[in-house]
């Protein structure tokens, strides 16, 4: 296919990367422990799977980071389990060592040396101990437990890559009290900030950078807690090309009418790069399973879909995101 074909104006590239979580051995609880919560499960790492998009003199590289718990159990749990519940995923959290996937992230860009990269439920986790939540108090934990983003800078940097956070944007900021057992207040505070990212290479020129939430947003999962999902957008200018580069995350949080909010988040991305006069990459979690069929024909409707082949697989074995 020739390039003039590959770079229509009017094609979309899509990308995907799933990555499973890369973990430290699954622990079990010591004495220590906090007191009712079960055994924490770590996935197995075999389970890693990477994608990359790689043509036409640019590579893009895509990754939900993925806090490393489940939420849903958390926003699922009546009110009275819910310390419980956070105090449960928290430790999950920590079994899966972040710093250990940074280190595999960061493998990975270096083996790739992509232009871009979409980071998608980057994470950052602070602590109030002990809490006020628990009695309804409102201050905001400020105490950084974990920045899922410094650390993976740092990992970077440290193999002499030359990466910046090029656009982000905060997607949903939660805080829950989580049960310790610790005298004389049994009940620390837990605030997740989740984020889209992108970061782009030293030699990459960014500019008209969007950082924005969908309107389309799910109904509050929990009272007054909204979970909204955002995307970042910019012009990457790579050699003498440029291009238009979006990083997104659909929702994917299970709720009733999951639907037409992904639906809703669908036009929205649509109808910001229909009239888009660069060649348009877009990267990030919209897997099939995560987005309805009807969100997928409207997008394929909407977006004259180019899919590419993946470093790694055979054409037969390219995968479509919508």
């Amino acid at each position: 296919m020739r390039t003039q074909e590959l770079l229509s104006r009017r094609r979309v590239a899509w990308a995907y990367l799933g990555l499973a979580l890369l973990a430290a051995l699954a622990v079990a609880c010591t004495d220590d422990s906090i007191t009712g919560v079960d055994e924490v499960q770590v996935p197995d790492p075999a389970a890693e799977e990477l994608r990359v998009w790689d043509g036409l003199g640019v590579t893009v590289m895509t990754w939900n980071v993925y806090v490393g718990a489940d939420l849903e159990s958390v926003l699922g749990a009546a009110p009275k389990d819910i310390p419980l519940a956070v105090a449960q995923a928290f430790q999950t959290v920590v079994a899966n060592n972040f710093p250990e996937r940074a280190e595999a992230i960061a493998r990975q860009v270096a083996r790739f040396r992509p232009h871009l990269i979409g980071l998608q439920e980057v994470s950052k986790i602070y602590i109030q101990s002990p809490g006020d939540a628990i009695g309804g108090g409102t201050i905001p934990a400020e105490a950084i437990f974990l920045d899922y983003l410094d650390t993976l800078q740092v990992k970077l940097e440290a193999r002499g890559l030359d990466y910046r956070v090029a656009g982000q944007v905060r997607n949903f900021n939660v805080e829950m009290p989580m049960y310790t057992g610790n005298d004389p207040i049994p009940f620390d505070d837990v605030r997740l900030e989740d984020w889209e990212v992108v970061l782009a290479r030293g030699d990459v020129e960014v500019s008209r950078v969007l950082e924005k939430n969908f309107m389309a947003q799910v109904p509050d999962p929990v009272p007054g807690i909204p979970f909204p999902c955002g995307y970042v957008a910019l012009d990457a200018r790579i050699g003498w090309k440029s291009y238009r580069f979006v990083s997104t995350h659909l929702q994917a949080l299970w709720v009733p009418d999951l639907v037409l909010v992904q639906l809703g988040q669908a036009q929205e991305l649509t109808a910001l790069l229909e009239d888009e006069k660069l060649p348009v990459i877009v990267v990030g979690r919209v897997r099939a399973s995560d987005v309805p069929v009807h969100a997928r024909r409207w997008l394929r409707g909407h977006l004259d879909t180019e899919h590419q082949p993946l470093r790694g697989q055979r054409p037969d074995e390219r995968r479509e995101l919508l």
